[in-house]
């Protein structure tokens, strides 16, 4: 009889530590699970902060080509505001000769000429302040290191408003050219 009530003991132990010792085995493999899982975690957080520093040297390298570009394009802007204006002044130049010998044939002729010499005096003052205007433009550098961005400012901005002053200066220099030529008009219509 004991061994009757034996066998049904063994298994009765048996029949719990089957799942118990398949519970460890499952206990082991989701141990296993979890660690690869981790290292693969590790990996891909290893491979973002490669990307991210990539990321980040690719927007320095963007960023420098991109004060490179602002740079030329202000510069190529300086030079082309220059090369009109220069033009300007010559043209404005070759009217001031053509108007002072018109100044001196009616001068001989007897004529009041005054008017049209001072305004002549004037447009000569004005294009006299455009070309300092511009030699400050051509003596005013545009820096071309990234890291000066707020010198390139201040350049810029020196280059913006010395370009206006020097268009006002020839805007003048036209209205004072076009007063000269008005009262040569009217010198000539009073010597007839």
């Amino acid at each position: 009889m004991k061994k009757l009530t034996i066998i049904p003991a063994l298994l009765l132990v048996i029949g719990y530590a089957g799942p118990i010792l398949a519970q460890d085995s499952v206990r082991a493999e989701l141990e296993a699970k979890r660690a690869e899982l981790q290292d693969k975690v590790r990996e891909n957080q290893d491979k973002i902060k490669e990307a991210r520093a990539k990321l980040q040297e690719v927007a320095g390298e963007k960023k420098e080509m991109r004060a490179d570009f602002k740079s030329d394009v202000a510069k190529k802007r300086a030079e082309v505001s220059a090369k009109v204006f220069n033009a300007t002044i010559a043209r404005f130049e070759k009217l001031i000769s053509r108007i002072e010998s018109r100044i001196e044939k009616f001068k001989t002729a007897g004529g009041n000429t005054a008017e049209a010499e001072a305004s002549l005096a004037l447009a000569k003052g004005n294009i006299a302040d455009a070309k300092a205007h511009m030699a400050t433009i051509a003596a005013t550098t545009v820096p071309t290191d990234a890291n000066a961005s707020t010198t390139a400012r201040a350049n810029f901005e020196t280059i913006k408003t010395e370009a206006k002053a020097a268009r006002e200066a020839l805007t003048l220099a036209k209205q004072n050219l076009m007063k000269a030529v008005q009262a040569l008009q009217k010198t000539d219509k009073a010597t007839r």
